[in-house]
């Protein structure tokens, strides 16, 4: 079963998609992946804005803005249990 987009995901970013000609797809009834193998990060004009949204909607921060310096990033597990990353471009 695919889903056009993801709850959460819609919920903490506050941006347009800028995939071309297609919308974000989740394929459904997978289990979580809770250790990174593939990790992948969201594009976020602040990942401190993020992470409170994330808070908000019941996702637990994993890594605080912080421990990747200079990069502005940040890692998170949604209510699934999966864990996402967060990055901010510098300037």
């Amino acid at each position: 079963m695919i889903q056009s987009r993801a709850p959460f995901v819609s919920q903490i970013v506050n941006r347009q998609s800028e995939i071309v000609n297609s919308a974000p797809a989740f394929v459904l009834g997978r289990p979580p992946a809770a250790k990174p193998g593939l990790l992948f990060y969201i594009l976020c004009d602040s990942v401190a804005a993020t992470l409170d949204a994330i808070l908000a909607h019941q996702g637990e921060i994993l890594q605080p803005i912080g421990a990747d310096a200079p990069e502005i990033t940040a890692r998170f597990r949604d209510p699934a249990g999966n864990v996402i990353g967060l990055y901010q471009q510098p300037g």
